[in-house]
């Protein structure tokens, strides 16, 4: 009878990953894996007031490939490197589909910013009033910056998901969002009928200042929406949603299929700020 070994659970998961044979006890389950400690520096995240729940804390930056990330990464087959490059300088990681750019900030212990989250966003930016997560107030100049990063016409082309996806019949879809990993398969807790909006596609386009005035409750923007020059695709079934930009124009893509995944799409990083707020 070959020796028992007692092993934490770090040395039972290299030998997972190593292939080596071993039995375990009966009634003994197999260690769950270790969490990931993801620690966000404040300082990269805006604070962002919601009229119900905690505040959130909101990347300035797709997310990079730090070892957290990495390691997160790693736990759903995927080798995550930084891919491309905000104006900024800051390096981001790309090359991931929406299934795994939302799995990724799950296990970070955050979320993936959905349209509405992004909307509100987007309203920060351009108020000029906004705290970082350390509480200290951002200056104008970066809003202006981080904002031109997502929605500026201009190259290099950069793209991140967001959580929304859109299933059933075009005549009524249902929205989901607000999703969590249920043995490592990810769940709406949102799913609802999408509220009335735009249902067309404006090539181009809906003015994004009158989106940002007026919206669905849901966030999208409505039927009525004035012309203007963001590009908007309508939400399909079976789709899903994301922005991007680059020198042609910026688009609000709700009918993109998930399994895209190119250098320059990234995710930015969401998550609750529990017991934070704004000045």
């Amino acid at each position: 009878m070959a020796p028992i070994l007692e092993v934490s659970d770090e040395v039972y998961q290299a030998l997972c990953k190593l292939g080596t044979k071993h039995t375990l006890l009966p009634n003994q389950e197999a260690p769950k894996p270790t969490e990931i400690r993801f620690e966000p520096k404040l300082a990269d995240y805006l604070m962002l007031e919601r009229k119900e729940g905690a505040p959130l804390l909101v990347g300035k930056y797709r997310l990079s490939a730090e070892p957290a990330v990495k390691e997160a990464g790693k736990r759903i087959g995927l080798s995550l490197q930084d891919t491309a490059q905000e104006r900024n300088g800051r390096n981001y990681a790309g090359n991931m589909n929406r299934e795994q750019a939302l799995k990724l900030n799950l296990l970070l212990g955050g979320k993936t910013a959905n349209v509405g989250i992004s909307r509100d966003y987007f309203r920060l930016l351009l108020s000029g009033k906004a705290f970082d997560g350390e509480s200290k107030r951002a200056r104008q100049s970066e809003l202006s910056a981080i904002l031109d990063e997502i929605i500026g016409v201009r190259e290099p082309w950069r793209a991140e998901w967001f959580e929304d996806g859109f299933s059933g019949e075009s005549k009524q879809l249902t929205l989901n969002r607000d999703y969590e990993l249920k043995g490592g398969v990810l769940t709406p807790k949102y799913a609802e009928p999408l509220q009335p909006c735009l249902m067309e596609d404006r090539i181009p386009g809906i003015s994004f200042k009158d989106w940002m005035k007026c919206a669905s409750a849901q966030g999208f923007p409505l039927a009525n929406v004035k012309s203007g020059d963001l590009y908007s695709w309508a939400p399909k079934a079976n789709s899903v949603a994301g922005f991007y930009a680059y020198s042609a124009g910026a688009d609000l893509d709700c009918s993109r299929l998930p399994v895209n995944s190119y250098p320059s799409l990234g995710v930015r990083h969401v998550r609750e700020a529990h017991g934070a707020s704004e000045k």
